[in-house]
């Protein structure tokens, strides 16, 4: 996976989870974007 490719699929999942725009998730820096997507991880694990 190309590291743009990787950029748009990690701000899909924060977008379709917390709904925020694409602006405010790239706003984000990188450590607090993987952060979201753990907690993301670590949910969807709980609920399966």
């Amino acid at each position: 996976m190309t590291e743009m490719s990787r950029l748009y699929e990690e701000v899909h999942i924060i977008a379709m989870r917390y709904h925020w725009s694409e602006a405010d998730i790239l706003r984000l820096p990188k450590r607090k974007r993987s952060i979201y997507l753990d907690i993301i991880a670590r949910q969807f694990a709980a609920e399966t």
